[in-house]
């Protein structure tokens, strides 16, 4: 958990300490601004945490997270036309293998169903069953209540903000693939 942050001078130079729980990430000079690598380092930091008590809850489940990200975007499809796994392995950013093991599972749990475009075999169609719906809805009440310490942190419009700024980090074109 972050405890704040404050700027020192040495000599000329303005250096800036964050406190991040058990460990202190130190900044280079930096003026007013925060170097790249050391944002980059509190946003691997804050993803760890989060991927912590994801995983947890997704174990509970037995899901991994990639099963767990295409059953969630399948749940966001709705009821629209079924995309290719394919289209589902670039939006997450997953190697198509990796899509296909997890559409794999979910098939086998019956949480999704999978079948072969006819006018191509080598498209594999998927779509989210009454289960896998239910399963999503339950598996996000999890995660808010494990989750809710990191949510508590931050005000309403701060976690509207953080989620704007985040929004920036993801590819623009993660859509539209």
């Amino acid at each position: 958990m972050c405890r704040g942050s404050h700027g020192r001078q040495d000599g000329n130079v303005q250096r800036e300490t964050v406190a991040v729980d058990w460990q202190v990430v130190r900044t280079e000079p930096t003026g007013d601004d925060i170097r790249p690598a050391v944002l980059g380092r509190l946003l691997t930091l804050g993803g760890r945490r989060m991927e912590a008590t994801l995983g947890r809850v997704l174990r509970d489940h037995g899901l991994t997270p990639n099963a767990w990200w295409v059953l969630t975007e399948l749940h966001g499809a709705g009821t629209g036309p079924a995309l290719p796994l394919g289209r589902w392995a670039q939006r997450g950013g997953l190697p198509a293998s990796s899509v296909t093991v997890a559409a794999d599972l979910l098939v086998q749990r019956e949480l999704v169903r999978c079948w072969r475009e006819s006018g191509n075999r080598r498209v594999v169609l998927a779509e989210i069953t009454d289960s896998g719906r239910r399963l999503v809805d339950r598996i996000r009440d999890e995660l808010d209540a494990a989750t809710a310490d990191v949510h508590a942190l931050f005000t309403v419009r701060e976690r509207r903000i953080l989620a704007e700024l985040l929004t920036r980090v993801v590819p623009c074109d993660a859509d539209a693939a």
